[in-house]
């Protein structure tokens, strides 16, 4: 919760998920180049998970 929050308890409601299965991003996609931010953020990734 915020520290600023007046509430007592957080607030929880129902969510819904749907997941698809999709080939992996290729790095001419425009959510890998949009900003170097994105850029540096996937490089990350890749390093982690290697």
């Amino acid at each position: 919760m915020h520290p600023l929050s007046p509430a007592t308890e957080y607030p929880r409601k129902p969510i819904k998920a749907t997941v698809y299965r999709c080939e992996p991003g290729k790095k001419e996609d425009p959510c890998f180049t949009w900003c170097p931010e994105n850029e540096r953020g996937f490089i990350a990734t890749e390093l982690y998970l290697a």
